[in-house]
């Protein structure tokens, strides 16, 4: 069993961006563009191949779901929560 936590240096502009780099939006991109997902491949929330494909690790699900964010169905997630999470992160 997983256990979900929340990645407390990320904010909601890092959640889309995992989300996009999921749906292949940063694949076959120039190099300053993928570089914003560094940080998330060193996390191992994402992973790639040599095809350039890009994917979601079982880690980048888990911390999307702790934020309340279902991977295959985000849109609910990204239509509400864009400042109640940072907010949340701030109050902490």
């Amino acid at each position: 069993m997983t256990t979900t936590t929340i990645d407390k240096e990320l904010v909601f502009e890092d959640y889309v961006r995992i989300l996009r780099a999921k749906n292949g939006e940063y694949e076959r991109r120039p190099k300053d563009e993928m570089s914003q997902l560094t940080s998330y491949f060193a996390k191992d929330y994402l992973r790639t191949d040599k095809s350039g494909a890009i994917w979601l690790t079982r880690k980048g699900v888990d911390v999307l779901l702790a934020v309340g964010c279902d991977p295959l169905r985000p849109k609910e997630f990204l239509e509400n929560y864009p400042h109640l999470l940072d907010g949340m992160q701030h109050d902490s």
